[in-house]
């Protein structure tokens, strides 16, 4: 009995040397994302000094040369997910039933992180301003939040996180985007009718499913009116997602999900989805402009194919200056700060002012310059407290500004842009100044300006600008001949 201590401490001596003792044969296999193997350490240091830091840099050497570090690195994220339901990673939350949920939403799941009334405001002044941008183009404006997992399964969240009560930050929005002229699709009912009949999210990614991503696009084309192609193959799969992988489990941690597959007219790939800026050919009518994270790539497959050409979007801030007869904005929950508080590019709207009791405005500057085939005209305007808004005038018109963010911070002047299309531009008309103070007073500037100053008639329109009529008709023939047509 009394062997019984004895043999058991050196089988865990031996488990635990193991890993040293097979170094000089087996090499440890890097993790995705680890830090490059560190260098042998060295006494003396390239400026002739002994290093003080040798036993530090002795420890990063020594823990990138063990033996089957990868393995049991995967080993022990694996047996506390499964044995323990809990992470190896802060940023990963392990579920009931298994499932994963991001920890970056946990505040839009209890409420820590709703919006203030000033992000709101803001929300709600940039989708004004880009609805009635689009309305004077003939365009019209959709957007869609998409929730976080935890808002479509709140019951596979783990009972140690307290729920928020109400509806979170997806109502304030919807909401403000319902005043501002948005016209907004509630996903939340949607995904949570759907998840009834299958799963709609990964267990093991932040994002939706194809189930998922197709219910959503069918409710978005039903609001805009354009039909919704059902998937024409169903497949099963197995699949590891980004939460999997930030566990050092990818390939490991797998699921069974179910593809649907829309058949292809030619053999060749299909675009692209996650390329930050996508031309789409499909078999509808009209054009769409997709703004959208990763979540908006997952519906484009279902979306495009409802109009004739699609240009995708992924960027920050959002741009919305090419012509387009629908807009549709596509953002997960998490992101709403991150893309409708920040900002978005689009044409300046005309405008109806009173500027018949107007102020002089006379600390303002008006420069001007080339943008993607627009004229940029930027204001910088001091001595107006509190500037609620900013315009432009010319030729008899008054545009909206957008307020241009300020990375300098400080007591600078602030900073306005309008964006008007180079050849709507009289070059000659004077140009002014417009500030509207906090209550409600109008401020004019004494001088004016001509564009001809800065801009040249001659200018040519550079950069993915290009004629998406004759891009299309170039990836339209790469795919008839089975080409390869990503990232057009």
């Amino acid at each position: 009995m009394k062997r019984a201590p004895v043999f058991l401490s050196l089988v865990a001596l031996i488990i635990m040397a193991l890993p040293v003792l097979v170094m000089p044969f087996v090499r440890a296999q890097p993790q995705r994302g680890d830090q490059p193997e560190a260098p042998m350490p060295r006494l003396i240091g390239k400026d002739g000094q002994i290093n003080g830091k040798l036993a530090q840099d002795f420890d990063s050497w020594l823990l990138g040369q063990l033996g089957f570090k990868s393995q049991l690195v995967c080993l022990n994220a694996l047996v506390n997910y499964k044995l323990f339901r809990t992470s190896t990673n802060d940023d990963v939350i392990v579920g009931r039933d298994g499932m994963l949920f991001y920890r970056e939403t946990v505040d839009d799941y209890s409420g820590a992180s709703a919006l203030k009334t000033g992000e709101l405001s803001a929300i709600q002044k940039n989708i004004a301003r880009l609805a009635q941008s689009l309305e004077a183009r003939g365009a019209r404006l959709y957007v869609a939040i998409v929730p976080n997992k935890s808002s479509v399964y709140p019951d596979r969240m783990p009972i140690s996180y307290e729920r928020r009560l109400d509806g979170g930050n997806i109502d304030r929005v919807n909401e403000a985007l319902r005043a501002a002229g948005a016209r907004v699709i509630d996903l939340l009912p949607v995904l949570k009718a759907a998840s009834q009949d299958e799963r709609t999210y990964h267990l093991t990614d932040t994002h939706w499913n194809d189930v998922g991503a197709h219910a959503a696009a069918e409710a978005i084309l039903s609001e805009m009116g354009k039909p919704c192609v059902a998937p024409t193959v169903r497949r099963d799969a197995l699949y590891s997602g980004d939460l999997a992988r930030m566990l050092g489990l990818e390939g490991v941690l797998n699921e069974q999900t179910t593809r649907l597959v829309q058949e292809s007219p030619t053999d060749g790939p299909g675009p692209d989805y996650s390329a930050r800026n996508l031309l789409v050919p499909g078999d509808g009518e009209g054009a769409l402009l997709l703004l959208r994270d990763s979540f908006g790539s997952g519906i484009a497959p279902f979306i495009t194919p409802a109009y004739e050409t699609s240009r995708l979007r992924w960027e920050d801030p959002f741009e919305a200056t090419q012509p387009a007869d629908d807009v549709l904005i596509a953002i997960a929950e998490r992101n709403i700060r991150l893309y409708l508080a920040q900002g978005i590019t689009c044409i300046a709207p005309p405008v109806a002012l009173d500027l018949s009791d107007a102020k002089a405005l006379d600390l303002c500057a008006v420069t001007a310059h080339e943008d993607s085939g627009c004229v940029s005209v930027e204001l910088e305007l001091d001595g107006v407290c509190g500037i609620a808004d900013a315009y432009i005038s010319m030729g008899g018109q008054i545009y909206w500004a957008a307020e241009m963010p300020d990375y300098e911070g400080g007591d600078n002047p602030q900073r306005y842009q309008a964006l008007l299309p180079l050849d709507e531009v009289d070059l000659q008309a004077p140009v002014r100044a417009i500030a509207l103070g906090a209550n409600g007073a109008a401020f004019v500037s004494g001088c004016q300006w001509t564009l001809d100053e800065w801009v040249s008639p001659d200018w040519e329109t550079e950069g993915d600008d290009e004629d998406d009529f004759e891009t299309l008709q170039q990836l339209r023939r790469q795919l008839s001949a089975g080409g390869d047509a990503d990232g057009i």
